[in-house]
């Protein structure tokens, strides 16, 4: 709207003086074709409660062969009490930390990687790999857990990878609580790990094949798939994020943001503190409330740009580059634009883009 009352929008103006957006003719075609439905993944089966560490079961160990993803132009047909739903029918997980009841049998989450989907119902996740021949396969169904899934996160580098068995992964969460566990291509997998923050967890990723858990206090917890140690921190009040390459790149509250090269051994010897650096403060010293980094593609002749637009609790936003020959002296501020007048929320940077 800022930018509709200063005329950077085109407008049309009514016989009162408002001014009218013009809508374009062709929102009712779809210019992408016209698929609406592609087939969908059937309920797995319920699983056991978890007991202890031991290597899990693979879905051939764990109720036969896994069922065919069915393929169709229309929506998929009532299940009845099949499969999940049959076991969950008299069954409530236990209440979330926010204290609402949970549906056994909802699909909470789900994310992606390369071939690959985690899907986290209330109390378990599954796994499923693309293949070309034969479709979406279940490769993986973790046992039941004491409580609710919260946060899903899911790495799956490519095969025969320098990290092995610790090159597909996938994490569940809930309050201060992360459960890792590695992927076998063939089926099944195996827990690595139980890890605590300490701290309720709000946000759960991979940056490479680094487990990464942050919460807004400014606790950040890292998995180092190499060392295979969990590492927590405190740093400032986060309230953004984003990672680029090995970068990961925290906002915070004070406005200042702090980067780590998961990458490379993240700890300082001398304290074996995680090395998380301050890379930028914000001039007005804003919270930084949303974060996009773009590295430029690496050329031979010289290495990445590293461009990062973020937004400020005060609605500004600033985009702030860094060339590879200034690496000492951090990034300089390029441009400022001051188009929002409450927090901003979301930000987006690409080659060509810039989005608020």
């Amino acid at each position: 709207f800022s930018s509709l009352l200063s005329g950077r929008i085109s407008t049309l103006k009514d016989e009162t003086g408002a001014r009218r957006l013009q809508l374009k003719e062709e929102l009712d075609r779809s210019s992408c074709g016209n698929v609406l439905f592609n087939g969908y993944l059937p309920p797995p089966v319920f699983p056991a409660k978890r007991r202890n560490r031991h290597s899990l079961a693979g879905p051939q160990q764990a109720g036969g062969r896994p069922a065919p993803v069915r393929r169709s132009n229309t929506m998929p047909p009532h299940l009845g009490n099949a499969g999940l739903l049959a076991r969950m029918l008299d069954e409530r997980a236990p209440p979330s930390p926010s204290g609402q009841p949970e549906e056994p049998g909802m699909v909470r989450l789900v994310c992606g990687h390369h071939n690959w989907i985690a899907v986290a119902y209330t109390q378990f996740l599954v796994c499923y790999r693309l293949k070309e021949a034969s479709g979406w396969q279940l490769v993986f169904s973790s046992p039941r857990l004491d409580w609710p899934i919260e946060r899903l996160a899911l790495t799956a580098r490519v095969l025969g990878g320098a990290l092995g068995d610790h090159d597909k992964m996938v994490a569940a969460a809930t309050g201060t609580e992360i459960l890792l566990w590695a992927l076998r291509v063939e089926g099944g997998g195996s827990e690595i790990g139980v890890f605590y923050l300490g701290v309720p967890v709000e946000a759960l990723f991979f940056v490479g094949n680094q487990l990464i858990a942050t919460s807004h206090t400014g606790r950040i917890g890292v998995w180092n798939a190499v060392t295979k140690h969990w590492q927590v921190q405190e740093v400032q009040p986060i309230t953004s994020y984003d990672a680029a390459g090995s970068f990961l790149l925290l906002g915070c509250s004070s406005g200042s943001i702090y980067y780590v090269d998961v990458q490379k051994f993240p700890l300082r010897m001398k304290d074996n503190d995680l090395l998380v650096s301050e890379l930028y403060r914000d001039p007005a010293e804003d919270g930084v409330t949303a974060l996009s980094v773009y590295l430029t593609p690496k050329t031979s002749d010289s290495g990445n740009w590293i461009e990062i637009a973020y937004g400020t609790s005060s609605g500004g936003v600033r985009v702030i580059v860094q060339h590879p020959e200034t690496v000492g002296s951090g990034p300089q501020l390029f441009q400022t634009f001051t188009v929002h007048r409450s927090p901003v929320t979301k930000i987006m940077l690409s080659e060509k883009h810039l989005i608020s």
